[in-house]
């Protein structure tokens, strides 16, 4: 095996063709790579190398400003104004000119595995897909019954309260 990740920001080189063996010690900061590699040879030891290794990452880890990371964060490519929800048109695969769209929702479980759910524009209409899709993402929910009833329960106050502010401006201009 050539290479291999020993732990964030280390990975082993063993290339025999070439004879390199050694670390290899790499951060990126804002775009920047910082990188060192540690020889075998050079340092005596595999040892000593992956020790050597070990220090200059930690002193770099230091000297460095922490990782930026774009989680949660909105982006210029954003178009639907909810991080992690975005809208698919895909081609029908039965007829010609048909396309269909659906909010997807999509992001990362507990142990780092790819999630997602779509909604059906056509199904649920444009604005309900996306609420739907909105909800799933911030619940983290693939199961769709359980989206649909937070949403129904949130769509039911939200009518109660629309009702509430109808009937006191109907007493204020009865007065």
């Amino acid at each position: 095996m050539p290479t291999k990740r020993v732990q964030a920001g280390i990975t082993r080189f063993d290339i025999q063709p070439r004879g390199t063996k050694g670390y290899m010690v790499r951060i990126s900061r804002k775009g920047e790579m910082h990188n060192k590699f540690f020889s075998d040879k050079e340092c005596g030891s595999k040892t000593k190398a992956l020790k050597m290794a070990r220090t200059f990452y930690n002193k770099l880890l230091k000297q460095l400003p922490p990782p930026s990371t774009s989680k949660g964060v909105m982006s210029t490519r954003n178009s639907t104004g909810h991080v992690g929800v975005h809208l698919a048109v895909n081609p029908s695969e039965y007829w010609e000119d048909v396309e269909y769209s659906s909010y997807v929702a999509s992001w990362k479980s507990e142990k780092g595995e790819r999630r997602k759910i779509s909604f059906s524009v056509q199904k649920y209409g444009k604005r309900k897909a996306l609420a739907l899709a909105v909800i799933a993402r911030e619940k983290g929910l693939k199961d769709r019954e359980k989206v649909e009833q937070i949403f129904e329960r949130s769509a039911g106050s939200t009518k109660k309260k629309a009702k509430k502010k109808s009937a006191k401006r109907k007493k204020s201009k009865s007065r």
